[in-house]
């Protein structure tokens, strides 16, 4: 297994190596998982659920050396009870935040930038191909108890959905596949198919979209 690390830390074809990896970190997850990953430096990983991850997957990617003033960790948080199953190159930024306290699902050759959180107690879904900006807030829940009103709801986003800076998608949304979110938008209702949608709350703004996924690799 050292060779096969080594090997995957000096070239990768899908996603070549440019800042430091862990080694340590990358060596421990991949032994204890069973697959080869990178973790770069100052990525904090706490798993006492289910944690399934793919081939090509990069966490902390864009993370400087351990300590480095202004450079927030990569967390990702699995209690006893969450699941968190990360699809094939799957790239996670310095700064993301994964809190799995139900299940997260995230798939293959998605990108999340830095800072965004995703917080999941019941179930989020994001699917194949999509480009998450930075501080981004992706919530299946309110958090507080109000008379009435369903605390958790899961959220379900679709593939090639590309989601602008600062966008917040709220409990129990559901975006269409190659849909895009404005930045700074807040989604509090379901999005259809190929559409852009913009403001606080979010609307629709154009219909048959189109967007390339290929500004992300």
């Amino acid at each position: 297994m050292i060779r096969d690390l080594a090997r995957y830390f000096l070239k990768t074809e899908t996603h070549p190596v440019t800042v430091p990896l862990s080694i340590l970190k990358s060596l421990a997850v991949s032994a204890r998982f069973g697959r080869l990953t990178g973790v770069r430096y100052n990525t904090v990983l706490r798993i006492r659920g289910t944690f399934e991850y793919g081939r090509g997957d990069l966490l902390g990617l864009m993370s400087n050396r351990l300590g480095s003033a202004g450079n927030p960790p990569t967390e990702i948080h699995v209690p006893r009870g969450g699941t968190l199953v990360l699809g094939d190159g799957v790239r996670l930024a310095k700064g993301v935040q994964l809190y799995c306290a139900g299940t997260i699902r995230i798939g293959n050759n998605t990108f999340i930038n830095t800072c965004t959180r995703i917080y999941a107690f019941k179930h989020i879904r994001i699917g194949n191909e999509c480009g998450i900006s930075w501080n981004v807030q992706i919530l299946d829940s309110n958090f507080h108890y109000f008379p009435g009103i369903e605390i958790t709801r899961s959220v379900e986003i679709g593939d090639r959905v590309w989601i602008g800076s600062g966008a917040m998608i709220m409990k129990g949304v559901r975006i269409g596949d190659g849909s895009v979110v404005a930045a700074g938008s807040v989604i509090t209702k379901d999005v259809p198919p190929g559409c852009l949608v913009a403001g606080v709350p979010g609307r629709i703004i154009r219909e048959n979209v189109v967007w390339s996924h290929d500004r992300f690799d």
